[in-house]
């Protein structure tokens, strides 16, 4: 029995040690493990650092460009990990841009995410390779806080209703997510919609987009076409559309693309004073853009000035560059009738004399445009302007006057006044002028009548 008790200790005794060298050897691979795994993504600190995000710009509703700034060690990363946090810290999207597409692309990454007015942060970090050759992805080297209300991007509306998928709850457009690039999540009265985006079309390589223009591109990028415009080239159909505002070219569209010609001997103007051939028998015109010179029909060619008499006393005729020059005399009319002499100034006497009209002053006249020229300063006048000239008609019955003696009328019926210049005679009340007692006759015999200071008198 003893024997048994001491060979069963002996066996418990080297299960434990056989657990404990098992234990040390477990631990033992994996710390190895872990070392080799740390040593394996050990990122050189230099890339945290030089590694920034110059610009964050929304592009439309479910599109964010990011503009990482160039750095120093862009042979030693293999590309740049790109995420995108809500307001709440959530991921909104993430893409990983292989250092070819980034410098392909001007080092500007594009993100598709669900609605970019929600946008509040942007990070970055290196991607490189592991000694083993495993793809590593470091830790954050810059970060972007996007800042203000900015442009708030909503989904275009979608005539057709809900996209084909079956139809999902929600209660935020976060839910709502696609197969389809060209189409955005939206959630409404919690449901899921999938509207399409306007102008979008879905491609799996360039030679699935064709816009039928040749002066663009035809790209496939992020699964949807894109046409940027080749530089210098201008697309065309018609000669119309090739219009480059320069009159001295022959505007065309040759195999759709426009071509532009000079014009030979073509001047381009915007006024006539740019337009000079030095010839004085024709016309310097600027016409529809370009300089044009038309021969004047009524231009007479000359060797000198004598060979240039029109009989216009009112021209000073002279020959130059070849051509008769007419130069009007200032404040000189040509005339040969009294009838062509008009000078609108109805103080001048206007007359046709040896071939130039002739305006002589009028005495006491005064030249008017309006009535309002003409005041005389007299009450009893009417002050008007008539063709030109102050006209001044007396007022019938009006008197001037200084004082009262000079309105008497010699009627004792009236008290005779001087008011504002003018005289008034205004008659008394029950007041009757007469010369004669017959005129004082009221037809009753019960009354005396008299005519007394030429005023009637009754007496009962």
């Amino acid at each position: 029995m003893k024997d048994r008790r001491g060979l069963a200790k002996a066996v418990k005794v080297v299960l434990i040690l056989l657990i404990v060298f098992a234990s040390v050897a477990v631990l033992w691979i994996g710390i190895k493990t872990l070392l080799k795994y740390n040593s394996e993504n050990i990122i050189t600190p230099n890339y945290n650092v030089d590694l920034k995000i110059s610009q964050v710009q929304m592009v439309d509703y479910n599109d964010v460009s990011v503009k990482i700034k160039k750095t120093s060690y862009t042979q030693d990363i293999k590309g740049v990990n790109v995420i995108v946090y809500d307001k709440d810290n959530n991921i909104m999207g993430t893409y990983k841009a292989p250092l070819s597409e980034l410098q392909d692309n001007n080092y500007q990454v594009v993100l598709s995410v669900d609605n970019t007015s929600n946008i509040k942060t942007v990070e970055i970090a290196p991607v490189t390779l592991s000694n083993s050759g495993q793809e590593i992805i470091g830790n954050t080297a810059d970060q972007y806080k996007i800042t203000g209300t900015g442009t708030v991007f909503t989904p275009a509306p979608e005539d057709t209703g809900y996209a084909p998928e079956a139809v999902k709850y929600c209660t935020s457009a976060s839910q709502c997510k696609d197969s389809d690039p060209c189409t955005t999540g939206a959630c409404s009265k919690g449901l899921c919609s999938y509207p399409k985006i306007p102008g979008c079309e879905f491609c799996t390589s360039d030679s699935d987009c064709n816009d039928n223009n040749s002066c663009t591109e035809n790209l496939c990028v992020g699964e949807r076409c894109t046409y940027p415009v080749i530089d210098g080239c201008q697309a065309c159909a018609y000669n119309f559309q090739c219009e480059d505002d320069n009159s001295c070219t022959a505007d065309s569209c040759v195999e759709n693309g426009c071509s532009y010609t000079p014009i030979a001997n073509c001047t381009s103007c915007t006024e006539d004073s740019q337009c000079e051939d030095n010839n004085s028998c024709t016309e310097n015109l600027c016409s529809n853009g370009r300089c044009s010179y038309p021969v004047i029909s009524t231009c007479k060619v000359c060797n000198s000035s004598s060979q240039c008499n029109d009989n216009n006393i009112c021209t000073n005729d002279t020959c130059m560059n070849n051509g008769c020059v007419y130069t009007p005399i200032d404040n000189c009319s040509f005339c040969t009738l009294n009838s062509q002499c008009n000078d609108h100034n109805g103080c001048t006497s206007d007359t046709c004399s040896e071939g130039k009209c002739s305006y002589k002053s009028i005495a006491n006249c005064k030249a008017c445009n309006s009535s309002s020229q003409c005041n005389d300063n007299n009450s009893c006048t009417n002050d008007g302007c008539l063709n030109w000239a102050c006209v001044y008609t007396a007022t019938n019955s009006c008197k001037n006057c200084t004082e009262a003696s000079q309105c008497a009328d010699t009627n004792p019926c009236t008290i005779d006044s001087c008011s504002n210049g003018i005289c008034s005679n205004l008659k008394i009340e029950n007041c009757t002028y007469c010369t004669s007692v017959l005129q004082c006759e009221d037809n009753n015999p019960c009354t005396i009548h008299a005519c007394t200071n030429n005023v009637v008198h009754i007496l009962k």
